[in-house]
């Protein structure tokens, strides 16, 4: 009864492997690559098209949220050009001119209206409204390049 079972599986298996034919045919493997290229190339198509849609997106976005910051911040550009014009005055050693520019940023400074700046920003600018002023207030109030200098550097990692 062993054997009968063992010669009908052996009989079976040999069937069907039979049946099924490999396609090993020049034109099957030209056609398979065809198909594969073709899906691969479609995949390819849709990854590119959602990359630029997502891309198109998130650069609408980034624009959008940039010039919401910019507009919001525009009370302190103020600030920024004077301190630049404090800058250049430093760098050209003149003294003079330094205190005419520490004295537009101190008047600047204290002319900021904190009810215009978000909740953070105002914080923040109370925290360094005081530095800023002590600074400049000093700048001002001296001729001395060195001095001016050393106070400049204080106000700069306050800006």
């Amino acid at each position: 009864m062993k054997r009968l079972i063992l010669i009908v599986a052996t009989a079976v298996t040999l069937a069907s492997c039979n049946n099924s034919k490999p396609n090993h045919t020049h034109a099957a493997h030209t056609a398979n690559e065809r198909e594969e290229k073709s899906a691969s190339t479609d995949k390819t198509k849709a990854d590119a098209t959602e990359l630029v849609d997502t891309t198109a997106k998130a650069d609408t976005t980034k624009t959008a949220a940039t010039t919401k910051s910019v507009t919001k911040n525009r009370s302190l550009d103020g600030v920024y050009t004077a301190y630049f014009d404090l800058k250049d005055a430093l760098a050209k050693d003149d003294g003079q001119a330094a205190q005419q520019a520490a004295k537009k940023m101190e008047a600047v400074v204290a002319q900021i209206d904190v009810a215009k700046l978000e909740a953070a920003d105002a914080a923040a600018w109370k925290q360094y409204q005081r530095k800023l002023a002590f600074d400049t207030e000093h700048i001002a109030g001296i001729d001395e390049n060195g001095h001016q200098r050393e106070h400049f550097v204080t106000l700069s990692k306050n800006v």
